[in-house]
């Protein structure tokens, strides 16, 4: 929630005059539980978006990831309905992609081609698969926190929302 790439996707985000959401998943910080996978996160992001819809007026809402936040993001598209995606760095490799639905809506997806924690070039081969609807963003320089990229990443949110 603190992460550089996470509060500049937020910022983003609010520039265009959307209300957001930011927490820890599970077991991180000073959030409570363990981690789960993947499975626990994403009943608990799908918990948090109800209660925002409970909380603001929504017109449109984004499920926005970074990284892991990626990941749980894809994976409760097959449980709620919202208007639009934007991944970034999805954690292709590390976790089982292969079991997710394909994107029905639309998908921002933003990659960094010197990704050292992540295989950018298996994230590039996920993402242009036929059956992906995603726009890739690439910037072939970035590490995987887009140190010294943040403006490019805050810039192409913009552009894209």
């Amino acid at each position: 929630m603190n992460n550089k790439v996470i509060t500049t996707m937020e910022r983003a985000f609010q520039s265009l005059g959307y209300a957001t959401l930011a927490y820890n998943f599970r077991g991180v910080g000073k959030s409570e539980g363990e981690y789960d996978e993947g499975m626990g996160e994403t009943a608990d992001l799908l918990k948090a978006l109800s209660w925002a819809r409970e909380q603001l007026p929504v017109k449109e809402t984004v499920l926005a990831g970074f990284s892991f936040g990626s990941y749980v993001s894809l994976r409760a598209l097959s449980e709620v309905q919202v208007d639009r995606i934007c991944t970034v760095a999805p954690p292709i490799g590390l976790y089982d992609f292969s079991s997710l639905d394909p994107v029905s809506i639309p998908w921002t997806c933003i990659q960094g081609g010197r990704d050292e924690v992540i295989d950018a070039r298996e994230v590039l081969e996920w993402v242009t698969r036929p059956e992906s609807s995603a726009d890739l963003f690439w910037r072939s320089g970035a590490s995987h926190f887009f140190h010294g990229e943040l403006i490019w990443l805050k810039n192409v949110i913009i552009a894209s929302y």
